[in-house]
């Protein structure tokens, strides 16, 4: 019987390469559900091409659009976050979330219980949400599988029966295409620039995120609650080749790691079979070419908000909630040009010394405080 998938963010990055990889395996998968938030002629064209059941579109003004493009297919089409969420909560084997941000937090809920597996590559959901996101997925015996490249390299090496034997694990990153500038140089980067990912086609606002290392900060968060490790136990190194994708240090003085070539799909590879690896067309190794590998210290002096992360986990629920929202809406101003590269970090710096100290108890509080956060934030932006 064919595994039914659901395609959260089906016209993302990660879609499209968890639909590259469907695409190679032609009878075994069955494409149930896609959705988009916006890219209605995609959205369409991925619809008609695996023949998916359902799609959804979230802005409801692209609609129209979409029913038009599919019009004499039999297709079910939806639009609006609240479809998003219903559809999220029917039966698959196996869904994938590649939406960004914290409108991804009810859609993975809903699917914790009605999903075998979950690929996720939705970090702010388990930075702000990953306690009540996590437990739930425990007890319904939903297996939440990492996709982001480092996450998932720890996943493939983290030996959970010599848990008590792990000294720490260590993330890596590219250190973003500023890493060889001059700090006096950041103050002109533009956003042009800052969407450039030396090694990673991506987004732009994760792009962004790469550049000032406030991905990598959000990174060690989530793996703080992935696989529940004290924040000091977790860290981060500058590796420019990106080829080690994360290490785990045991106490015999051991270290494995996960290698790979920079493809998203190899992370994304490791849930359709899940215990078991499938075999895709991929580009293998060659240790010979590569040659040497780098790396180096993640200064607090080009990134500062590298360890404002790290200290906003240790200050709690609030501070995380604060720093994210913070980030989003930074990074959002940015790419506007309403405020310069460093002004990333002011911002950012600046709520995270105002967060108060607050009890998160429900994942309702961390939606009402997300939201009241990101109104304050806004409110006292001066551009």
């Amino acid at each position: 019987m064919k595994k039914k998938i659901c395609i959260l963010g089906s016209t993302g990055s990660i879609g499209c390469n968890t639909l590259d990889l469907i695409d190679q395996y032609k009878g075994k998968y069955e494409v149930t559900t896609l959705t988009a938030n916006k890219n209605a002629k995609k959205l369409a064209e991925q619809a008609i091409k695996f023949q998916a059941k359902n799609i959804v579109i979230c802005d409801e003004s692209k609609y129209k659009e979409l029913k038009e493009l599919l019009s004499g297919y039999d297709i079910n089409i939806f639009s609006g976050h609240k479809e998003l969420i219903n559809m999220s909560g029917l039966q698959y084997d196996i869904t994938i979330v590649g939406i960004m941000g914290m409108i991804a937090i009810k859609p993975i809920m809903k699917a914790i219980g009605n999903s075998k597996v979950i690929g996720l590559a939705n970090k702010e959901s388990i930075v702000c949400a990953g306690d009540f996101i996590i437990n739930k997925a425990k007890k319904s015996f939903t297996k939440i599988i990492p996709l982001d490249s480092e996450h998932n390299a720890i996943f493939q090496v983290f030996e959970e029966n010599n848990r008590e034997n792990i000294d720490k694990i260590v993330l890596t990153a590219s250190g973003g295409p500023f890493l060889n500038k001059n700090i006096e140089e950041l103050k002109f980067i533009t956003p042009e620039q800052a969407a450039c990912h030396p090694n990673w086609k991506m987004g732009a606002k994760i792009s962004v995120d790469c550049a000032n290392m406030v991905n990598k900060g959000l990174e060690v968060i989530e793996a703080c609650k992935l696989f529940n490790l004290d924040i000091d136990k977790v860290d981060a190194i500058i590796h420019p080749e990106s080829i080690i994708h994360g290490m785990v240090y045991y106490s015999d003085g051991s270290v494995l790691s996960q290698m790979a070539y920079h493809d998203m799909k190899t992370s994304i590879s490791t849930v359709f079979e899940y215990p078991k690896r499938i075999k895709f067309n991929y580009t293998q190794l060659n240790f010979a070419e590569i040659g040497l590998l780098n790396f180096q210290k993640i200064t607090q002096e080009r990134f500062p908000l590298f360890y404002l992360a790290k200290q906003a986990y240790k200050l709690g629920s609030y501070a995380l909630i604060t720093f994210n929202i913070a980030n989003e809406i930074a990074v959002e101003t940015f790419l506007q040009k309403k405020i310069s590269f460093l002004g990333i970090n002011k911002l950012i710096q600046g709520s995270v010394s105002k967060a108060t100290s607050v009890e998160i108890t429900s994942l309702e509080d961390v939606l009402y405080y997300s939201k009241e956060m990101k109104l304050k934030i806004k409110n006292y932006i001066i551009y």
